[in-house]
């Protein structure tokens, strides 16, 4: 194993003692230990090693942008949103080399993460355990945009004014993703209310309509000089079996948030997250045949499931033996994701 590896792992045994102190000695010391920690892991992803996923196109991404030339078309039309290119443009201006690039971008996730826990009444320390095990290191801060959209798309679905929501969702998608807008529709959707019924029909339609979506029908959606670099690469051809793992482990926790909100009769915003749950999935089954798509789209949904959890976890009596279960779930789950990202430990 790498030492990079190792760091992450003292990482997650420490934030487990945090969650253990926040439930059984006490709350505040609990979250403080997850917010060091939490520190020091986003600062660690910073200076991750240059073989993990997209390190070398950020440094390419970030000195192409640095060159500030607004008026060549390909200069918005290269890899990276127009609001992305201009602060790197900005960093590059105060002299910040790719390194501290990457610093600014860890450090900005870490505070938004923050800011959710305050905004969705969480513990931090349950909703940073939560993040570590499915998401973070292993996913996120291997792409930078992906992780800062999703923190946007979180925040924007915990607004109770639709406008605030969009105005959110649009900042995201200038900067950091374009296709984060399409969490305006779990936004609309919050007031209606999912049943089984209406759920096993839109899963059963995931599945009906996979076969017909494909790269080539959604060319035009994509900038071209990224269709370049997509086309006939596995990121949009789907190799068998490759995404049956994420749908199920995506479905499994799919499954328990709707299981725990579903009767959730009044609260618009917890409405939004089972909406957002039930997409994550869907999306995954109706995207399987375009990788990259697939997870891309998912992710945008997914990232309210390590919010509603630990709102879960949160609202659990001390003597809750749902509350151990759910644990030791999410410590499996990071073991396979750990696993499974075997670039981390090589």
């Amino acid at each position: 194993m790498s030492n990079f590896s190792i760091y992450i792992l003292l990482i997650y045994f420490v934030s487990y003692i945090g969650v253990l102190v926040h439930r059984h000695i006490n709350n505040y010391t609990g979250n403080i230990i997850c917010i060091i920690i939490s520190l020091f892991a986003f600062i660690l992803a910073a200076n991750r090693p240059d073989y993990f996923p997209d390190v070398d196109s950020y440094e390419q991404v970030y000195q192409h942008a640095s060159n500030g030339n607004f008026s060549d078309i390909d200069y918005w039309l290269s890899h990276g949103e127009p609001g992305f290119k201009i602060i790197s443009y900005i960093l590059s201006l105060l002299n910040f080399s790719f390194q501290y690039f990457l610093l600014f971008f860890a450090i900005s996730s870490f505070v938004f993460l923050l800011i959710i826990s305050n905004i969705a009444n969480v513990s931090y320390s349950y909703l940073w355990f939560l993040y570590l095990s499915m998401y973070f290191i292993t996913r996120d801060l291997g792409i930078i945009r992906v992780s800062l959209a999703s923190h946007l798309i979180v925040i924007a679905l915990c607004q109770k004014r639709f406008f605030h929501q969009f105005i959110i969702l649009f900042v995201s998608s200038f900067f950091f993703q374009y296709f984060s807008f399409i969490a305006l529709l779990p936004c609309i959707l919050a007031k209606y209310k999912v049943n089984l019924k209406l759920l096993f029909l839109l899963l059963l339609m995931g599945f009906v309509f996979k076969n017909s979506i494909s790269f080539d029908r959604i060319l035009f959606l994509v900038p071209s000089l990224q269709a370049d670099t997509y086309s006939e690469t596995d990121l949009v051809i789907r190799s068998n079996g490759n995404n049956f793992l994420p749908i199920i482990r995506n479905g499994i926790f799919t499954f328990l948030v709707i299981s725990f909100f579903i009767k959730n009769k009044t609260n618009q915003i917890i409405s939004g997250w089972i909406w957002m749950a039930l997409f994550s999935t869907l999306f995954y089954i109706m995207l399987s045949n375009i990788p990259i798509m697939a997870q891309r789209f998912s992710a945008y949904y997914a990232t309210v499931l390590p919010v509603a959890i630990a709102y879960k976890l949160d609202n659990l009596a001390k003597r809750n033996i749902l509350f151990h279960l759910l644990i030791i779930f999410i410590i499996l789950n990071f073991i396979s994701v750990f696993y499974y990202n075997d670039f981390v430990w090589h």
